[in-house]
């Protein structure tokens, strides 16, 4: 067997040194990729063309090829590199948008995130308050279910106290009545937009109190 130089030595342990310093900066630089975020503007109305621009901008995307896409449902109907879209039409439902970031090794695509504020601007209208609300949402009321109540913004966000059964909207809040959780809602407060529209409520539920009779006739007994 032939005698490896010392020299030859030193240089091949260079050499794998380097390697493996490379495959490590690799490994590194893939750890430190992260995952990318979709973040958004509110839209923006023009009233000249009645119309919505709208802005999305990505994190963590350095490096990748970037497309946006703005669906209407599950049909895409514009996408771009920039973010930018302009020429939107009125969609009192909204839109949905994601991204995909494409990087030579990977591709990456985020899930759908959806969008309200495309709705024509209309005069203020009447407050309604939050005792006419209350009294809606203990009757079950069907144009709040439907979500065609004139006096709700498109996303109502709700904050439920002083229950276990928390909900985040007022349809959840009225299955809860439906369903015998809650007997009935209290309206503690509500938050209104620059038209009058209710934007935040807070509902303080009545639970219904569980008698013993009542649980014992949900548990079934298993003879062995």
């Amino acid at each position: 067997m032939k005698k490896i130089s010392s020299n030859i030595l030193c240089l091949m342990a260079i050499v794998c040194g380097l390697a493996a310093l490379c495959s490590c900066g690799s490994e590194h630089k893939e750890s430190l990729r992260g995952i990318p975020v979709l973040n958004h503007e509110d839209p923006v109305y023009d009233e000249a063309s009645q119309s919505f621009s709208l802005t999305l901008t990505a994190d963590s995307t350095d490096g990748a090829k970037v497309m946006f896409f703005l669906l209407d449902g599950e049909k895409i109907i514009m996408k771009n590199e920039t973010g930018q879209f302009s020429g939107i039409a009125p969609l009192d439902e909204g839109y949905n948008v994601y991204l995909s970031a494409e990087w030579e090794d990977t591709t990456i695509v985020t899930s759908l995130e959806h969008i309200f504020g495309f709705v024509l601007p209309h005069e203020p209208i009447e407050a309604m308050s939050k005792e006419d609300l209350q009294q809606l949402i203990n009757a079950k009321d069907k144009g709040i279910k439907l979500g065609e109540n004139e006096h709700l913004a498109q996303a109502v966000m709700v904050t439920t106290i002083d229950s276990q059964n928390a909900v985040s909207t007022l349809l959840e809040a009225i299955e809860k009545l439906e369903q015998g959780v809650w007997t009935s809602v209290q309206v503690t407060k509500v938050e209104y937009d620059e038209n009058n529209l209710i934007t935040d409520v807070t509902l303080k539920p009545t639970e219904k109190e569980i008698k013993e009779e009542d649980y014992e006739e949900e548990v079934e007994y298993i003879e062995f």
